[in-house]
């Protein structure tokens, strides 16, 4: 199981699969009732990784070898769809009911408005992404491998990134251990930001971030495991916010 999003706090959606490479099965899965029980969407053949809607109806998942499914009616049936594609999408966004945004292992960023139709972005960026997270429906952040990050502050018209190591405003490049270099252990996995600009973001072995879109280094911090830290969702609160990391042991930390 890969990703989790609610329409409600009774609706639920979880998107999955097996198979090494998106090769196996994939799966949807419905609660009714907070998730005290799941019940199988059937007929779905493709293994997702991530799942957002637009709205309390209209949701989309993607995963593995370009693969994008639509529902209309809150997760009951599905419909495909397609960006034209075969890079394995990453994270999805939908921050406003006419507004997602796809990012790929391709260093592409997809957008829509009704989750048919998808415009490449082709943001001149091949660095892979894995993450987005929006706060709001004009600002966003998108991350990936080596700490690597794209901003938007005017509803993905234009995006900021760091070029060559040099920082521009609202653009972010972390770093850790005095070392910037290429490596896996450096992957920013999972993003979420909120409404004052702060940010948290997970990574491999425990290691995770706090900072601010306003400033460009950001203090990271490990949590006692050795686990890698794949998957974050938050609850944003009016003085606090409650978020849930989820590892590659099947553990999860709040």
């Amino acid at each position: 199981l890969e990703d989790i999003t609610c329409l409600s706090s009774s609706l639920c959606l979880i998107v999955g699969g097996s198979g090494a490479f998106g090769a196996g099965d994939g799966i949807i899965l419905r609660s009714q009732n907070g998730g005290d029980s799941w019940q199988t969407v059937p007929q779905i053949f493709n293994v997702f990784s991530t799942i957002d809607c637009f709205d309390a109806t209209t949701c989309v998942a993607a995963g593995w070898n370009g693969v994008i499914y639509v529902s209309e009616n809150a997760g009951s049936s599905w419909r495909s769809a397609t960006a034209h594609t075969t890079s394995y999408f990453s994270d999805i966004e939908c921050p406003t009911a006419d507004k997602c945004f796809l990012t790929s292992t391709n260093g592409r960023i997809y957008y829509s408005n009704d989750g048919y139709i998808w415009l490449d972005l082709d943001l001149g960026n091949d660095i892979s992404l894995t993450g987005i997270s929006c706060p709001s429906s004009h600002q966003c952040t998108a991350v990936g491998d080596n700490g690597y990050m794209l901003t938007t502050t005017n509803g993905g018209r234009d995006w900021q990134e760091n070029t060559q190591g040099f920082l521009t405003s609202k653009t972010l490049w972390i770093c850790y251990d005095n070392y910037c270099g290429i490596e896996y252990a450096n992957r920013i996995n999972e993003l979420e930001c909120f409404a004052d600009g702060s940010c948290l973001a997970v990574c491999h072995e425990g290691t995770y971030f706090l900072g601010d879109t306003l400033y460009p280094s950001w203090p990271s911090y490990k949590i006692n495991t050795g686990q890698n830290l794949l998957g974050l969702f938050c609850v944003e609160g009016i003085t606090t916010n409650t978020c849930y990391a989820a590892g590659s042991g099947g553990t999860v930390w709040k």
